[in-house]
């Protein structure tokens, strides 16, 4: 896999992965200081959702987007009829091999490591990022990418997680969603850097609380970023019209899982451990990243 220079400093990166912003970004960004002590968690205002509640509120978080219009304008689509494909979505039992195929789609072998005077970051075996360790703070921007890319795996992993619960078929190439995820995520990255957070996660993560796990990453994104875009280029796989409707679907099931009333809808998203597992790894390696000295 050829790397690209980018200007002057020697760092050379894969173009699959990243944008030269974000390159751009790494080389300028501070170190994040982060606890990792697990801090009791903070009281959150949950709204109580039920499964009707949840797609109004996700159709009505859609009403203003032309695209969503023109896509149930030409599907001939009506709230009535999201309502009913909503229930009978996040009622249909999983099948018996979702949880395999989910975790085989997840599966993912990201490394850092120094080789010939450069930190050299590698996916699935091929180099993706060198950073000559002459570069001013190296070991730093090897640590940010890090946080970078794994905070994109984490919420990669969530999403398909959720969307796999709520019978949403799409196609979910890890890998490549990274690079796309990237921008529309500096504000969920930001928070992944915040001490309670991190905190917070890492001693849900210990304690084997995968559903909390799951809400706590939902509740982070919903307050950092625009929800709808990031869902957006999470389907980016699918068609136009099928998007919009797989968005309007699967806003509603965060909105679901997120609320009280969705303890159904959450027995049937741990179910999903295998894949989920995938998921405790990646917090794994994030907190690893930010206990980087």
């Amino acid at each position: 896999m050829g790397l690209i220079a980018f200007p002057k400093l020697g760092v050379k990166y894969s173009d699959k992965y990243f944008t030269e912003e974000t390159i751009a970004w790494l080389l300028r960004a501070p170190k994040p200081k982060v606890s990792l002590k697990g801090l009791p968690p903070a009281a959150e205002a949950r709204v109580a959702y039920t499964p009707e509640s949840a797609l109004a509120a996700a159709w009505a978080e859609l009403a203003a987007d032309p695209q969503f219009q023109r896509a149930i304008k030409k599907k001939g689509y009506s709230k009535d009829q999201a309502q009913a494909d909503f229930a009978k979505a996040i009622a249909k039992p999983l099948p018996r091999t979702a949880d395999r195929a989910l975790g085989a789609s997840l599966k993912i072998d990201y490394q850092t490591r120094v080789d010939d005077g450069r930190y050299v970051h590698l996916l699935n075996g091929r180099p993706i990022l060198a950073i000559p360790t002459g570069v001013k703070a190296a070991a730093t921007v090897s640590a940010n990418t890090d946080v970078i890319l794994y905070g994109c795996f984490i919420v990669i992993d969530v999403l398909s997680v959720v969307a796999a619960a709520a019978s949403i078929k799409v196609v979910v190439r890890k890998e490549k969603l990274a690079k796309f995820l990237q921008k529309p995520l500096v504000g969920f990255f930001r928070k992944l850097t915040n001490p309670t957070a991190v905190g917070q996660l890492n001693r849900l993560t210990k304690a084997g609380k995968k559903i909390d796990v799951i809400l706590k990453i939902l509740g982070m994104l919903r307050g950092s970023v625009n929800l709808k875009t990031v869902v957006e280029t999470f389907l980016k796989s699918l068609s136009w019209v099928d998007k919009a409707i797989a968005v309007l679907q699967l806003i509603g099931s965060i909105l679901l899982l997120i609320g009280s009333a969705g303890a159904s809808f959450a027995a049937k998203v741990v179910q999903l451990a295998g894949a989920i597992a995938f998921l405790i790894a990646d917090i794994g390696g994030l907190i690893s990243a930010l206990a980087k000295k």
